[in-house]
């Protein structure tokens, strides 16, 4: 099973819609917490999706999601996810570059087009 996801350098945290969280499967565990975007108000958190397997093209591993409701995109990887594996990010090829333990994975990436900007 496959979804697309957004790579965010300013999301503190992986997140994933409560929606998305189940039409993939996960299992995820009731946690208190909230999450804060810009110009909106804190709200609680579902939970948390803890040790998810991920494959981005030939690269695998795996990632704690927290589970919330969002309404543009349903997965965000964010600095959780650039903490843990370090990636180079645009590439000329407009890929992305893991290193892993034993060697380099590339994994393309697509950019949508978006109506107006986004922040």
């Amino acid at each position: 099973v496959w979804a697309k996801s957004l790579f965010d350098c300013g999301a503190t945290h992986n997140f994933v819609t409560k929606d998305e969280a189940t039409r993939l499967g996960l299992k995820y565990h009731k946690e208190s917490g909230s999450l804060k975007a810009v110009n909106s108000s804190s709200m609680p958190i579902h939970g948390v999706a803890r040790d998810v397997p991920l494959r981005l093209g030939e690269w695998e591993g795996k990632a704690d999601f927290t589970v919330v409701t969002m309404d543009d995109f349903n997965v965000v990887l964010g600095l959780e996810f650039m903490d843990t594996v370090r990636p180079i990010i645009l590439e000329k090829d407009g890929s992305l570059t893991i290193n892993g333990q034993r060697n380099a994975r590339s994994v393309q990436t697509i950019r949508d087009a978006v109506e107006g900007k986004a922040l």
